[in-house]
């Protein structure tokens, strides 16, 4: 069975986006940084625990999203999309909304490391397994 992994799928985007790939039949894969237990995870998992697979990680930590990323694609026969819904705003949004010439370097910082380079984690986690099996969307 092939699965779609969606990042960031315990929040308002990714929840939407997991919800509709469950209502077609399709099995995901929920990585995320939010707690297991959370109430968003315990919805899902109530009405579609044969399909649905959850993982947390931090994107910030790159050996750790490569060995998730060595597990799925040895129990998986197909992964056919990535989709990243992750994003930061960080948890002081008085910093995060600030003007630009005196918003804070380490509010900056905290936001590119998930953001941006979060993102590039996942690509170079997924995408070169998938580009081997000729197969897969991010």
């Amino acid at each position: 069975m092939s699965a779609q992994v969606v990042f960031g799928g315990l929040g308002v985007i990714g929840s939407a986006i997991t919800k509709r790939f469950l209502e077609s039949g399709l099995k995901v894969i929920i990585i995320d940084g939010e707690d297991g237990d959370s109430e968003n995870i315990q919805d899902l998992l109530a009405g579609w625990k044969e399909k649905l697979v959850y993982h947390r990680v931090d994107i910030r930590n790159g050996e750790e999203l490569e060995s998730l990323s060595r597990e799925i694609f040895l129990r998986e026969d197909r992964i056919d999309s990535v989709i990243n819904c992750i994003a930061s705003k960080t948890n002081n949004l008085k910093k995060f909304f600030s003007k630009a010439d005196v918003y804070p370097d380490d509010t900056w910082e905290e936001v590119i490391e998930v953001n941006l380079s979060g993102a590039f984690r996942i690509l170079k986690a997924f995408g070169s397994p998938m580009a081997e099996r000729g197969h897969g969307s991010i």
